[in-house]
């Protein structure tokens, strides 16, 4: 771990601790930020993958409940299907750390495809993937026999790290590591972001997002990760995106601010 990130870290967990510090948050202004994380979440992770919703249309499907004329309706389940699942992962934080089930990993996936992708929903894949580098070369992922056992294995190895990592490390590697396996036919980036979160919500973190105007640098950590194994990058795209949670959970707590 190099000192930046070291650092990183420690202001970070100042952050946390100020955050974890609002016992009793206005209950009129947690409900409004609540939804306003959701959609953003939704909006973001969305985008990354390719949805052209933007954020107002995200927002008038979810918290108004209005069809968005001209989009389709793929999009507009992929944005219900992606709250119903970041309301899903909120109870896990209750959970011990680190103890995060295959059934879990499962179960927010079919929420995510549902509606969409009956077939393949909270299901892993059975056919082979492969993506092409940016470098013109073929990335081949993990063979389908193998997955169940590699993501028991991860999930493993998550526990083993209890003391090992910093949790938003920890959060990082997860991340990273299944997206690696790819154990989905579709839906990989958005459930790894996903769980990502589970592991900071049981830390005393609030959900984090990684934007869309990351998109371009959070594909290339990615591509650095699996080239060199050099996961300093994609660790500071988490640390950005978590100090910037934490600032905008901070502002509204302290300020009662009421997101609309």
């Amino acid at each position: 771990m190099t000192i930046d990130i070291q650092k990183k870290l420690q202001k970070i967990d100042e952050q946390r601790a100020l955050l974890l510090s609002f016992h009793n948050p206005n209950l009129i202004t947690k409900k409004h930020f609540d939804e306003h994380i959701n959609t953003e979440m939704t909006y973001h992770s969305n985008a990354i993958e390719g949805s052209t919703l933007t954020l107002n249309e995200t927002k008038l499907i979810l918290q108004d409940h209005i069809t968005v004329t001209g989009k389709s309706v793929v999009e507009h389940q992929e944005a219900k299907n992606h709250e119903e699942a970041i309301n899903y992962i909120k109870p896990l934080a209750a959970k011990p750390p680190y103890i995060i089930s295959e059934e879990e990993i499962l179960a927010i996936h079919q929420r995510l495809l549902s509606g969409i992708n009956y077939e393949w929903a909270g299901k892993y894949r059975q056919q082979p993937v492969y993506i092409k580098r940016q470098d013109g070369s073929i990335q081949e992922f993990s063979t389908w026999q193998i997955i169940p056992d590699l993501v028991k294995n991860l999930l493993t190895w998550v526990r083993e790290q209890e003391s090992l990592l910093h949790p938003v490390l920890l959060a990082s590697e997860l991340h990273y590591r299944l997206i690696s396996i790819h154990p989905f036919i579709d839906g990989n980036g958005r459930t790894a972001r996903l769980l990502m979160n589970v592991i900071l919500l049981q830390n005393g973190y609030p959900l984090t997002t990684i934007r869309l105007e990351q998109r371009q640098a959070y594909l290339e950590a990615i591509e650095a990760a699996r080239t060199s194994g050099d996961m300093e990058p994609f660790y500071q795209i988490h640390l950005e995106a978590l100090a910037e949670s934490l600032g905008m959970a901070i502002k509204t707590y302290q300020e009662n601010i009421i997101w609309k």
